[in-house]
C-alpha cells in the first residue's frame, strides 16, 4: 500500500496543452505553466483543484484520494458483510438447505449487491486514479451513476408496492412483483445511456475536448434520471414512513373493513417509533445525498459549457 501511494504522490498528470491543444486556457494568467489545466491563477499563485497540489497542481492530492477510497471501500465491504448475512439466515431457515434457494434474489440482497458494487469501482478509482488511462478512468467513475440509479429506482418500487399492494405479506423476503416492469424498463434506459457512453469515449474517432463535451453531455442525462427518481422517493418515502403503513386502512368506512379497523387500531401501540424514526432519518439523509449529486452534475455540466464559452470569447487587453 506505501508503495502504491508513493507512486500516485510521484505520478504527474498531463497538462491542459497536452489533453486539448485547440481550446484557450480560460483562466490566463502569470502563473507556471496555467496551472497545468487544474486550478485558477490568483496574483501569480495557483489555487489547485481539491484533486491536485502543489505550485504548478500538477501532483495529485493523495490525502484526497486515500480518505475518499478508504470511505468507499469500507462502505462496500459493510454491504458484502451484509449479503453473507442475508443469504447464511436464509440458509438457517430452511428445513431442507440449499444453497441457490438461500441465494436467490430479494429486494434487500439486490440492494446490498449494488452498494457494493457501486461502493468497489469509486474505491477503486480513487485508490489509484492514475493507473487507468484517461477514457478508462471516466467509463469507470460514470459507472457509479446507473449503479446508484439501479439502488434507488429499486427502494422507490418496493415502497411502492408496500404502499399500492397492501394485501401481500412483506414478513418473508422477496423480490419485486407488480412493479418489475417499471424497474426494468427503468433500468434499461439507464445502462443503454452507460453502453453510448462508453462506445462514444472508447470507439468514435473524436478529440479529447469534443470526448470531454459527451462526458458532460451523459453526466447531465443521469441528472435527470435521478431527478426524477428523487421525485417518486420522496412521494412513496413520506407514505410509508411519515404516514405510518397502519393507518390507511383506518379511512375505510365500510362495515366490510370494519374487523380490519379494529386490528390495526389495537396494533398502532406496537409501532416500534425507534425504529420509524431511524427509517425517517435515513429517507431525510438519502434524499439530500441524491440532491447533492444531482447538484454535483448539473454544475459540472452547466460550469463545463459555460467555461467554453469564456474561454472563446476574445479577452480586453489592458493599457
Amino acid at each position: 500500500m506505501s508503495a502504491g501511494m508513493e507512486r500516485l504522490v510521484e505520478t504527474t498528470v498531463p497538462t491542459l496543452s497536452e489533453i486539448m491543444p485547440d481550446v484557450i486556457p480560460w483562466n490566463n494568467g502569470s502563473c507556471l505553466n496555467n496551472c497545468s489545466g487544474h486550478g485558477e491563477c490568483s496574483n501569480g499563485v495557483c489555487i489547485c483543484e481539491i484533486q491536485f497540489e502543489g505550485a504548478e497542481c500538477r501532483r495529485t492530492n493523495a490525502s484526497y484520494f486515500v480518505g475518499l477510497a478508504s470511505v468507499f471501500l469500507t462502505l462496500a465491504l459493510v454491504c458484502l458483510v451484509q449479503l453473507v448475512v442475508c443469504c447464511l439466515a436464509e440458509w438457517q431457515r430452511m428445513k431442507a438447505p440449499s444453497l441457490l434457494h438461500a441465494c436467490r434474489i430479494t429486494t434487500q440482497k439486490l440492494l446490498y449487491f449494488l452498494v457494493f458494487l457501486a461502493s468497489s469501482l469509486r474505491g477503486a478509482y480513487f485508490t489509484s486514479p492514475t493507473a487507468f488511462a484517461d477514457g478508462w478512468s471516466s467509463s469507470l467513475m460514470s459507472a457509479y451513476y446507473p449503479l446508484l440509479l439501479s439502488g434507488s429506482s429499486l427502494i422507490v418500487c418496493f415502497w411502492a408496492e408496500v404502499f399500492h399492494l397492501r394485501d401481500i405479506r412483506w414478513e418473508k423476503s422477496q423480490f419485486l412483483s407488480k412493479s418489475f416492469l417499471a424497474f426494468a424498463t427503468f433500468n434499461l434506459i439507464t445502462y443503454s445511456l452507460l453502453v453510448a457512453e462508453f462506445y462514444t469515449i472508447h470507439y468514435l474517432d473524436t478529440s479529447p475536448h469534443l470526448r470531454n463535451f459527451y462526458i458532460h453531455v451523459f453526466n447531465g442525462c443521469y441528472a435527470v434520471l435521478l431527478f426524477i427518481v428523487v421525485v417518486f422517493f420522496l412521494i412513496y418515502g413520506i407514505q410509508v414512513f411519515v404516514k405510518v403503513r397502519a393507518g390507511f386502512l383506518l379511512e375505510l368506512e365500510t362495515s366490510k373493513n370494519f374487523q380490519y379497523k379494529q386490528i390495526f387500531r389495537s396494533q398502532e401501540s406496537l409501532i416500534d417509533t425507534s425504529q420509524l424514526h431511524q427509517s425517517r432519518i435515513g429517507l431525510l439523509s438519502q434524499t439530500l445525498m441524491l440532491s447533492f449529486i444531482i447538484v454535483f452534475l448539473c454544475s459540472e455540466t452547466l460550469s463545463e459549457f459555460w467555461k467554453n464559452k469564456l474561454g472563446s470569447t476574445p479577452q480586453p487587453k489592458l493599457a
